[in-house]
């Protein structure tokens, strides 16, 4: 990355950040402004100009990250935004890594909203983490690297875990597998806890319980001793332990499924309860 001489501009723009994010009128107005500097110095400074773009769709990003709750078709508008603004960075400097780092933060922002075909989704996210630059690597850069590191690495595990969370490979037991993989590598343990236990049921349902096994104690012991299972919390924990139990009665050890079934009955396990009544109903 090279040295841009309006630091200055910087400056400013971090100093009033906040004011910029508290509302959309503040936050139309400020990207506005940022990208009529950008269009003026296109031809006369180009390097400049696309620091302003740049900028600009860092604007977008912190909007992006800055309020969860928003409604969804302003999270959309602000990543058309961003992406406008970081595709006009690279046309002026396609081979700048911080550059082309975020631009592919917008385009995991963009696929989280358009997460129709699974498949092809699963495919481009492959060739996005392939094409990411080894951030650790960029020097002077005007965002630091760790951020860039954080954008990259959220939109790639928040995506993965959004399309575990909502059932779309459900049908697709390998692509699951897969997913749920790739999810495991994410720092978050509530990423780890989603990703073993869909690697666990995808496995299970494949026929390979000893490997299901493997994955569903991981995933068990991730949240330790929890004395009572609560759907919301603990709904992964859950499913973890009943497919644990389930591995076990596949293996013929049906005196350990057994003390497993009935001790996640007894935390209140919803598979477990039902595994419990099925196993009385054909022990009478």
């Amino acid at each position: 990355m090279a040295q841009y001489n309006f630091s200055a501009d910087w400056d400013q723009f971090f100093d009033k950040l906040d004011s910029y994010l508290n509302s959309r009128q503040n936050f139309e107005r400020e990207y506005n402004s940022i990208c009529r500097k950008a269009k003026s110095q296109e031809y006369d400074n180009p390097n400049s100009s696309a620091c302003y773009y740049y900028m600009a769709a860092i604007l977008c990003q912190f909007y992006y990250n800055e309020d969860s709750e928003r409604p969804q078709t302003e999270m959309e508008w602000a990543v058309e935004l961003g992406s406008n603004a970081i595709r006009s960075t690279r046309k002026i400097m396609p081979d700048d890594e911080e550059f082309k780092t975020l631009f592919l933060v917008f385009e995991l922002h963009t696929l989280k909203h358009n997460t129709q075909d699974v498949q092809s989704l699963s495919r481009k996210l492959q060739s996005i983490k392939r094409e990411c630059p080894h951030i650790e690597t960029i020097e002077e850069s005007l965002i630091k690297p760790e951020a860039l590191q954080d954008w990259f690495g959220n939109a790639y595990y928040e995506l993965l875990f959004g399309i575990l969370l909502e059932g779309k490979v459900e049908d697709d037991l390998k692509l699951k597998a897969e997913i749920s993989k790739e999810l495991l590598s994410s720092p978050s343990e509530i990423d780890q806890e989603v990703a073993y236990a869909n690697l666990a049921d995808a496995l299970f349902d494949m026929g390979n319980y000893k490997e299901a096994e493997r994955y569903a104690i991981m995933g068990k012991d991730l949240r330790g001793n929890v004395t009572e299972y609560d759907n919301d919390e603990h709904f992964f924990w859950g499913m973890c332990w009943s497919i644990y139990a389930r591995c076990q009665e596949k293996d013929g050890d049906m005196d350990y499924a057994m003390t497993l079934i009935e001790k996640g009955a007894s935390l209140g396990i919803p598979w477990c309860e039902k595994e419990l009544e099925r196993l009385k109903q054909t022990t009478k």
